[in-house]
């Protein structure tokens, strides 16, 4: 037997090709300097194929914009079969949700409404099958920005004398408007009684107005004595 050498260690990663396959052949090449004497022999010994402990996943949301009070869904579209998954705030690593336990298909954050800041997310992994206690962090991390709600105010005399009208205004800075009498512009006249008004901002944010109501009053007469 021969004493082996200046040993060398090695290790990589084999594509994505190998992932599931029954055998994988590895092939070893050498190639030597050429000239005179002896040439470099070698062996191959000791060679060993893990799967990583953890996989690093891709974790995104299905919006980085959210408005206050609603929650966007954070998900891969695989994931591991005996590993749980927890998602967290990148700044202090708080756990937002989870554990959610991998099933090999997609794997998804379903209380992600705990999201309630402008900060960066990210998926922290652990392995429950072996031995090893293995854990990591997602390269990825998750931006999202929370956008308040509008709050629209209305506008416009409140009381009018009998005969004459009276016009509401919601206010310029909106996408849609939605009253209560189902009118759609920013402004609506002629109306009595009680109106709210639904706005949609450039963001997709909504919010409702506290309600008005106008009243009409009759003219004054003047009394002769």
């Amino acid at each position: 037997m021969t004493t082996p050498q200046n040993t060398v260690s090695r290790s990589f990663v084999l594509p994505s090709d190998c992932d599931n396959q029954a055998e994988v052949q590895l092939r070893w090449v050498v190639r030597d300097v050429s000239g005179s004497g002896s040439r470099t022999s070698f062996a191959i010994d000791n060679i060993s194929i893990t799967d990583p402990c953890v996989l690093d996943l891709s974790f995104v949301a299905s919006s980085n914009e959210i408005c206050t009070g609603t929650s966007p869904s954070i998900f891969s579209s695989t994931s591991e079969i005996g590993k749980s998954y927890y998602l967290r705030n990148n700044s202090d690593n708080t756990i937002i949700d989870g554990p959610v336990s991998g099933t090999g298909a997609m794997v998804q954050f379903m209380n992600a409404s705990n999201i309630t800041s402008n900060t960066a997310y990210n998926v922290y992994a652990h392995s429950t099958s072996d031995s090893a206690n293995c854990n990591l962090q997602m390269n990825d991390l998750i931006s999202i920005t929370i956008n308040e709600n509008p709050t629209p105010s209305i506008s416009g005399e409140l009381s009018h004398c009998e005969g004459s009208y009276t016009t509401l205004d919601a206010g310029a800075s909106y996408y849609t408007y939605n009253w209560s009498n189902g009118e759609t512009t920013q402004t609506i006249a002629g109306v009595q009684g009680q109106y709210t008004v639904t706005v949609t901002d450039f963001k997709g944010c909504s919010g409702v107005s506290e309600m008005v109501e106008i009243l009409s009053k009759k003219d004054a007469k003047a009394g002769i004595i």
